[in-house]
């Protein structure tokens, strides 16, 4: 029986391998929510500040997070998709990350199906594994990007899926798919919409079935947010599109073509990376290890069924049309713009190495997954030893903020003023606001009452903070009382007399999401 277990072992050893790594992704983003914790940066505490005010003020928002180009933003899509557990949980972020966590798993599941479909079992599993490892931290702190990064391989499928049954419905699917891409990310939406858009053209008239051209209605749907925001405010979004990529501001008297090439060929090598260290000597040869095996790929589909040459000709399609359709863009492209190809990179990957079957290439994608989970579990055992005051991108750190303050409020109603460097301050503003939902007290920002709280983020640039607290909130005495963390943050509680609350602060200050 233990000659039969092992010879079992030999020949599934990647299998299980894959399978433990997906159980180890699981724990590992589990592990922070367990603590009452999770990636809590600037666009984030910005996303939850917006969902209260939709639950709060009963708003209904027609545009998402604003983009790189002035005056242009992505969908409301992400809102809608978080709204339910925001509300159920009262704007709980635990819940919501444990949502997140679900919603990741999901993903993932749907990936394996639809890679499965295309090719086998054995290719799916180390697909989806290999991209946990490249995404172990994804699902701790969700972003509207994330959103894309789920839909990117979908739609892949479901235009691939076309091509191969010519069905109408078929194709309205993929055209919701491209819908909710550009809702999610418009920067990734966008170009692939453009090149994917023609080669279903292309295959609709190659099948003579021309009334599929109606499917493509079906984009209207996700992209009705788009069309009524623009109806209610003059096309607002298609002018600065416009105005964009006409004027000067793309590019201009400060665009360098070497910096332009710098930077698209530090993007390009980090889009195929198969591992997440900044360790150029280790990401330089998985990116050209990966770049390798994606034309690899090309040859050996050329053995295969015609349906798998059609998946990896649509996939070359999208990752070489993304890149030349945003050649155009003078501007940086960020990672969360190219990481949506990961899943489509990551997918022929693997089917090299299982379609090959040697050993080497199995160990070799083996280490990179090793080598992600030991690159999170490193920051693990930091975030662990420094404790939570140190750590001002957690959740946790804010919310004993919150606590602190309520605590030396005693029940008093109190209001606060809140400053960052970069001015915005929506990390500490949720945090005191979801305080304020839970103890059933009012929710006062820039406003000077008998208690007043300042909050000052990153108190080491001491020049900045004086002039904001002496210039703008007016205050010009020291505190009654101070106290700080590790982190640079430092709480001052004043006790105003009415003189000082006459004082009138800056009416200017940024109370909430003027500049979303």
């Amino acid at each position: 029986m233990a000659a039969n277990f092992f010879r079992w072992l030999k020949q599934n050893w990647l299998n299980c391998f894959c399978y433990f790594a997906l159980i180890c992704f699981v724990c590992t983003c589990a592990f922070y929510l367990l603590r009452g914790d999770l990636y809590y940066h600037t666009d984030i505490a910005r996303d939850f500040l917006i969902l209260d005010e939709m639950v709060s003020e009963h708003k209904l928002s027609l545009i998402g997070a604003r983009t790189s180009i002035a005056g242009v933003f992505h969908g409301p899509a992400w809102y809608y998709l978080n709204l339910p557990v925001f509300f159920l949980s009262g704007g709980n972020p635990l819940a919501t990350g444990w949502f997140w966590l679900v919603l990741s798993l999901a993903a993932g599941a749907a990936f394996y199906f639809c890679a499965r479909k295309i090719t086998n079992k054995k290719t799916a599993l180390l697909a989806v594994a290999l991209l946990a490892s490249l995404k172990i931290a994804l699902p701790v702190g969700l972003m509207q990007s994330g959103g894309a990064f789920f839909a990117s391989f979908i739609y892949f499928f479901f235009l691939w899926w076309y091509t191969q049954k010519h069905c109408w419905w078929q194709l309205a699917l993929a055209a919701f798919a491209a819908g909710m891409l550009i809702q999610f990310q418009m920067a990734f939406g966008g170009p692939i919409l453009v090149v994917t858009g023609i080669y279903s053209l292309y295959q609709i008239f190659k099948s003579k079935k021309y009334w599929h051209l109606l499917s493509w209605l079906v984009i209207l749907l996700p992209l009705s947010t788009f069309l009524l925001f623009e109806w209610r405010h003059d096309f607002l979004q298609l002018n600065s599109i416009i105005n964009y990529f006409t004027s000067s501001s793309n590019g201009g008297a400060d665009f360098s073509l070497l910096a332009y090439l710098q930077q698209r060929l530090t993007a390009f090598i980090d889009c195929f990376a198969l591992v997440t260290t900044d360790n150029s000597w280790l990401k330089v040869p998985s990116s050209l290890l990966s770049f390798g095996f994606l034309i690899w790929a090309g040859f050996l589909v050329q053995r295969d069924k015609k349906s798998v040459r059609s998946a990896y000709d649509l996939s070359m399609l999208m990752i070489v049309g993304f890149w030349l359709a945003t050649a155009p863009f003078k501007g940086p492209l960020w990672d969360f713009y190219y990481d949506n190809l990961l899943p489509l990179i990551v997918f022929w990957v693997a089917y090299v190495a299982i379609l090959k079957n040697d050993w080497w290439w199995k160990i070799i994608l083996s280490l990179a997954i090793i080598c992600n989970f030991y690159a999170e579990w490193r920051w693990i055992a930091i975030y662990t030893s420094d404790g939570e005051e140190s750590h001002e991108i957690f959740w946790s750190f804010y919310d004993r903020l919150a606590s602190d303050i309520y605590q030396s409020a005693q029940g008093q109603e109190f209001s606060h003023y809140v400053y960052t460097p970069n001015l915005y301050a929506y990390q500490a503003k949720y945090a005191l606001r979801y305080w304020a939902h839970q103890h059933h007290q009012p929710y006062l920002v820039n406003q000077k009452v008998p208690l007043t709280f300042l909050i000052i983020g990153d108190s080491r640039h001491a020049d900045f903070t004086n002039k904001w607290q002496i210039e703008d909130v007016k205050i010009n005495r020291e505190a009654d009382e101070e106290w700080g963390y590790s982190s640079g943050y430092r709480i001052k509680k004043y006790f105003l007399t009415e003189e000082e609350i006459k004082i009138e602060d800056n009416p200017f200050l940024i109370e909430n999401l003027e500049f979303r």
